[in-house]
């Protein structure tokens, strides 16, 4: 979250919040959203998930864009950059992590490239939750990809797909919000498990950001250091 007009982290601890305070930073929290599997049988991980499982009516016309996937994230030309996350950003921060294997998707509209999103998977007790981790591209094409991401949670064999972010609602698109769904639970630490949710706070300096998604800084640290295959 740095540029010569900002500054700013995700990487907030609760106790530090306060310091960042006096520090004159701005503090604001990520949203915490969800999409539920259509085809899972049953929820390991999803605590009290909501009933129906899908509030929203997606009409087919709203499934505009698909998934592309990236054949190795390293693979030159394939993946979306601007001046803000290069197509080097992707392969350094996510391409050549040693310890978590992502799994990063081209945002197609017919044969235009329109965006790259990055995922991974957590799992425990066999379930498996698909966290969405970064993008780069125009965040309006969220509202019209739930066909998309439900078949990545078939394809992952996923019960959820969790989200956070700030500056996009994802409610349009067929996810639930946290703050919508007393009582759910979407668990956040996997290393060791924990079954609580957790909210994401940022701070920033100088010009408000206009989106922040959680691998916008070091949130991505393994808390078990175990090789990729």
């Amino acid at each position: 979250l740095y540029s010569d007009r900002k500054i700013g982290s995700t990487g907030v601890a609760d106790t530090a919040i306060g310091l960042y305070g006096l520090l004159k930073y701005r503090i604001d929290r990520l949203q915490h959203f969800y999409m539920l599997s259509a085809h899972a049988q049953d929820f390991k991980l999803i605590k009290n998930p909501p009933v129906p499982r899908q509030l929203l009516h997606i009409e087919e016309e709203n499934n505009r864009y698909r998934f592309e996937p990236v054949v190795g994230i390293g693979a030159t030309g394939t993946l979306f950059g601007d001046r803000a996350k290069t197509e080097q950003y992707f392969i350094n921060k996510y391409g050549k992590h040693p310890y978590y294997r992502y799994y990063a998707y081209n945002i197609m509209d017919g044969a235009e490239q329109v965006g790259t999103s990055v995922f991974r998977v957590s799992e425990h007790n066999g379930g498996r939750l698909l966290r969405h981790i970064d993008f780069c591209g125009e965040a309006s094409v969220f509202q019209y990809l739930y066909a998309a991401f439900q078949g990545l949670l078939k394809r992952h064999d996923c019960e959820a797909l969790e989200y956070y972010c700030y500056g996009i609602d994802l409610t349009a698109g067929g996810f639930f919000n946290m703050d919508d769904t007393a009582g759910v639970i979407v668990p956040y630490h996997f290393e060791p498990y924990a079954e609580k949710n957790v909210h994401i706070h940022y701070v920033y300096k100088g010009e408000s950001p206009r989106y922040v998604f959680k691998g916008d800084n070091d949130r991505e640290r393994p808390g078990v250091l175990v090789d990729k295959e």
